[in-house]
């Protein structure tokens, strides 16, 4: 389960952020939010089953979920890289100094009760620190660390040959562009193993506003892949969207099709034995007064809207995460959907009933009707907020309003979140310039021109 993610120096993420899932020692006006959406992990820690972030568009709430993204790339593929391939960092561009500066990611999470913190600094052509700490009773045990400015005979890797001795004999065969945790991990380390293994599988990333996840959908209902078909199906089925069934069906790629993907160089020349799979619903059809008359199966792209797309698109690796307790990371979770479909896929994740093995949601979201103090706590709302080009942000639970006595006062428990929020009492909202005027004044001169006329 993830703990705390920070970043820095990453897109619009100009100083150091962090989005927190320790729940706070506050208690809600709603007792069951109070219960039900928190993990209890022992008498001194409980996470956060789920957090949403909200903020105008442009206010960098992606960029969070994509610096989370770009961390797990690297942990996935930089055992790989050859000595002349470049690191996929983005740094703040709107500084001199941040330019040119590395970016800084870091995970706080639990793998089977343990506590873990790693992290990296990177820059396009190198990784600057690398670090491990694992956390021993009350106080962290270092595992390794790694540091540019202190190379020595081990590239600046410093293990602790009694606590991770997996990685002694890696410095050396770690590339300045590698990090050490995915080249020990690659030669079968144990511990690092682990760790790699939680921050690609056990968490995902997901821009809900594409169809890119349908394939894993697709994937699923294909090759029953864990037993999950029969469970999406019914999901898809229960969330109202007109849709008995779903098939897919492998085909052979027309001619013409498989000729434009060779000329646009999707598909090399020689793969001629290509195949493509194929959606299909199935709708029950009606007679002229509405009487089930039948069923009839339909090409999934020409008989469904954008909406039941991103259901189905959703459908496989929200069944995947709740089965196995996958921390998600979604962008747009509510792009397409309505709203009684969002809290739905979202109330999945906050009941223990439905998430028993304690997957997490973070989501970035426009949907004002979650901020409902029934539905999430005030730790479980993120705001997202630009100051001077740089990303803030900050939790309602620590956000404090201006009082008469010229004092602060921190959100109430039974405040209304929605309302308060489209007024602007909590920021991170569109902050318009008089548009209306640009186009009556347009228009008035347009007016005045003709009556001279």
């Amino acid at each position: 389960m993830l703990i705390e993610f920070t970043a820095e120096n990453f897109r619009s993420l100009k100083a150091r952020v962090t989005l927190s899932l320790i729940a706070a020692p506050r208690k809600t006006r709603s007792n069951e939010s109070n219960s039900n959406n928190l993990i209890f992990v022992n008498e001194r820690l409980s996470l956060l089953r789920g957090v949403a972030i909200y903020g105008a568009n442009a206010s960098g709430k992606s960029n969070i979920i994509r610096a989370f993204a770009l961390m797990r790339h690297m942990v996935r593929q930089s055992a790989s890289y050859q000595d002349e391939d470049t690191l996929p960092m983005e740094p703040f561009m709107l500084t001199p100094h941040t330019r040119t500066a590395p970016s800084t990611f870091e995970a706080v999470f639990l793998i089977s009760g343990i506590q873990y913190r790693y992290g990296f600094t990177a820059d396009s052509a190198r990784i600057h620190a690398e670090w491990l700490f694992v956390l021993a009773s009350s106080r962290e045990s270092t595992l390794f660390t790694r540091d540019i400015e202190n190379r020595d005979d081990t590239n600046g890797i410093h293990v602790n040959r009694d606590k991770f001795k997996e990685g002694v004999g890696t410095e050396k065969q770690t590339g300045n562009n590698q990090l050490f945790l995915s080249k020990v991990a690659s030669n079968q380390g144990a511990m690092a193993k682990e760790v790699r293994e939680f921050l690609v599988k056990r968490c995902a990333t997901m821009n809900t506003a594409n169809d890119g996840t349908t394939s894993y959908t697709m994937k699923c209902l294909h090759e029953n892949l864990s037993g999950y078909r029969d469970k999406i199906v019914e999901m898809v089925r229960r969330l109202d969207v007109d849709i008995l069934d779903l098939r897919v069906e492998e085909q052979e790629i027309p001619r013409e099709v498989l000729e434009q993907l060779v000329a646009s160089k999707q598909i090399p020349e020689d793969d001629n034995e290509r195949r493509m799979v194929r959606l299909f619903t199935k709708h029950r059809v009606r007679d002229s007064d509405g009487v089930p008359i039948g069923e009839d199966e339909f090409d999934y792209s020409d008989s469904v809207s954008d909406g039941t797309r991103k259901v189905i698109a959703l459908a496989g690796p929200i069944v995947d995460a709740l089965a196995k307790g996958v921390t998600v990371f979604a962008d747009e979770l509510d792009s397409r959907l309505h709203p009684k479909l969002t809290r739905a896929l979202l109330e999945l994740f906050l009941s223990p009933e439905t998430n028993p093995h304690n997957a997490q949601l973070i989501f970035a979201t426009h949907d004002t009707n979650l901020l409902d103090r029934r539905l999430l706590r005030r730790d479980q709302i993120y705001f997202c907020q630009k100051e001077r080009d740089a990303t803030r942000i900050y939790s309602l639970a620590d956000f404090t309003l201006p009082e008469a006595n010229g004092g602060s006062a921190r959100v109430r428990k039974d405040a209304s979140f929605e309302t308060d929020y489209i007024e602007g009492r909590y920021g991170a909202i569109p902050y318009l310039g008089d548009v209306r005027g640009l186009f009556l004044e347009e228009f008035s001169l347009a007016v005045a021109d003709e009556a001279k006329r």
